[in-house]
């Protein structure tokens, strides 16, 4: 900005003709006024100096000062000076002035109020990105901390079972036995196991191979929240009777697997599935909930509450998707720019924590369409928040199959070198399942699909949703990467040192996971001597196969140290291994090896007690 003459002018910046003039006037307090153009002339101010700055009405940051130093008023005869007496440029005829000047106080109040707002608003953001950033600062310290502790754990115990083990040799020899079970090739049948593999995509079939099983089951289109959950506000039918949701249990436990469910709210081009007391509006000709508000908010969170409240300890609830924002819980607007229409990043990780807290034993997934970065105005950053938020939190996308990201799937730009390179977030499926379901369009191709699933190390695939033509086109490569998602565990080697009651027993065993991402459920590894049908004993591993990443060709050796009850009988056993469920929700786990019992145990041979 600068003076010319007693008149200012400034620089126009694109897309904005409307500024806000400050004005400091020495012994009174500073004013504004909206200006139109970007030329003014000011009212006078005799024998004062006056600065003066400027900015547009949209933004904060104010332009260089510039002041003018008035003349003093000359004497004039009536005590009128001729200043005083002739009309300015820029300043109100005499009549109009009280008006202009309300005018000008009020737009001043205005640009005050909105300031307000916008600090408030910077604050509370600010305030989240601080504490953000403690909770992550704190979770990393914690994860060290939990690390450090657990290696100083495996550490003393590999002491102990090393020193056992060399005090068992010493005192009995080194005449132990190794058991190989016979792994079951990937041209086997498939291996079904909960959390892997092709799930019953709400039963469609146009993804499922003849014969093919199907354990986990998956519903949404079933459920209407305002229909089947909450008829009327705060009246949640479901607490007083079976609904739609033990319905899908049901079916989930007829297949011996586990459920997973999203609820929707927005749903372009149909029907509405929220309660009408929710506050709306439109754009584009579409009307959705007004997701900032108190009366979304308040919604969502009370009926997660009363879902937690029935289903929350439920083990046959597997996965959760946090499907309540955007077209069809997809977390997305599908196009809208109108701003002020999209979810604010701190409400929406207040929509997850509300799912999370009210499951705490289930998987809670996000939409890959979530932005993963920043688009202003419009749209702020909310994938890489809840993660951050979230340790537990997975993902699932809705485009197996189509190019990511051109089709809508997120996840590849926060790999390194991504647009929005994050890789705590890319790195997630170490500890969160990605689930996924087929683009239905003929664009779809089952190359892409195997690129994804090795990539993404996607652990599920739905059976329906997908073209027939697609997979019919290559069956076979489409039935091999049914067999690569999730997980394929496989035990290669036991190796168990002479056994002898009331003494130390150590059992070492080689373990595999030749597929692209490990467990996510709490399996628990047990070894047992069987005498017939009968166990006599049995005691569970320390391994955690949730940490049984893929292995790649580099096997995991867990090794466990047991002592043997007195009370156990001399004579001949069969070693057994099982991977039970602790909650004995579903069946032992399936491992890529021969031999499963009707039980679910592998036996690996025999042994002898002394």
């Amino acid at each position: 900005m600068t003076a010319v003459g007693e008149g200012l002018a400034w620089t126009a910046t694109a897309r904005h003709n409307h500024y806000v003039l400050r004005t400091f006037v020495p012994g009174a307090a500073p004013t504004r006024a909206i200006i139109v153009g970007t030329t003014v002339r000011p009212a006078t101010h005799p024998g004062l100096t006056v600065v003066y700055e400027v900015r547009t009405l949209a933004r904060r940051l104010w332009s260089n000062e510039v002041s003018i130093a008035y003349p003093p008023r000359p004497a004039q005869a009536g005590g009128m000076s001729r200043e005083a007496a002739r009309q300015t440029p820029g300043t109100p005829a005499q009549g109009s002035k009280g008006k202009a000047f309300g005018k000008n106080e009020r737009e001043a109040k205005e640009i005050a109020e909105r300031e307000a707002k916008e600090r408030a608003e910077r604050e509370a953001r600010e305030k989240a990105e601080r504490e953000a950033k403690e909770r992550a600062e704190r979770e990393a310290r914690e994860k060290a901390e939990r690390e450090a502790k657990e290696r100083a754990e495996r550490e003393a115990r590999e002491k102990a079972e090393r020193e056992a083990r060399e005090r068992e040799e010493a005192e009995h020899g080194t005449g132990g036995l190794t058991f190989t079970p016979s792994v079951l090739p990937r041209s086997a049948a498939e291996i079904p196991n909960t959390g892997r593999g092709l799930y019953d995509w709400q039963g469609g079939t146009s993804g499922l191979p003849a014969g093919w099983p199907l354990v986990d089951y998956y519903m949404r289109d079933a459920i209407s929240w305002a229909r089947d959950l909450e008829p009327s506000q705060g009246h949640y039918s479901f607490l007083e009777k079976p609904g739609v949701i033990d319905e899908g249990l049901a079916k989930a436990a007829a297949k011996g697997g586990r459920l997973r469910l999203r609820i929707m709210a927005w749903m372009p081009g149909g029907t509405n599935r929220m309660p009408s007391y929710i506050e709306t509006e439109s754009a584009s000709g579409s009307t959705f909930p007004k997701w900032n508000s108190a009366s979304w908010l308040n919604a969502w969170a009370n009926l997660w509450k009363a879902l937690g409240s029935k289903y929350g300890s439920n083990p046959r609830i597997g996965s959760i998707d946090t499907g309540g924002y955007g077209a069809w819980g997809e977390a997305h607007m599908n196009g809208i720019t109108v701003l002020g229409t999209h979810i604010t990043t701190e409400n929406f990780v207040k929509m997850v924590g509300d799912v999370v807290n009210a499951f705490p034993k289930a998987h809670v997934l996000i939409g890959t369409s979530a932005a993963v970065k920043e688009e202003a105005p419009i749209q702020p950053e909310l994938l890489p928040a809840v993660v951050k938020a979230f340790p537990t939190v997975g993902f699932h996308f809705d485009n197996m199959g189509a190019i990511a990201p051109t089709d809508g799937n997120n996840l590849p730009y926060l790999k390194p070198g991504g647009l929005a390179a994050d890789p705590e977030a890319w790195e997630r499926w170490k500890t969160a399942p990605v689930i996924s379901e087929w683009w239905n369009l003929a664009t779809a191709t089952v190359a892409t699909a195997r690129s994804s699933t090795q990539e993404m190390h996607v652990s599920g695939l739905g059976s329906g949703n997908i073209q027939s033509s697609v997979r019919t086109i290559n069956e076979p490569e489409y039935q091999e990467v049914l067999k690569l998602a999730g997980f394929r565990d496989q035990l290669d080697r036991v190796e168990v040192t002479p056994l002898t009651a009331g003494h130390a027993a150590i059992l070492a065993a080689t373990w595999e996971n030749v597929n692209v991402a490990p467990t996510y459920d709490p399996w628990q590894v047990r070894y047992e001597l069987r005498s017939g049908e009968r166990i006599a004993w049995s005691a569970n591993s320390t391994l955690d196969l949730r940490r049984l990443l893929p292995t790649k060709g580099t096997p995991l050796k867990a090794t466990d140290t047991f002592t043997l009850p007195t009370s156990l009988a001399k004579g001949n056993y069969t070693l057994a291994v099982q991977v039970l469920d602790p909650s004995k929700t579903v069946a032992p786990m399936r491992l890529a090896d021969s031999g499963r019992t009707s039980d679910g145990a592998y036996p690996l041979g025999t042994v002898t007690v002394g």
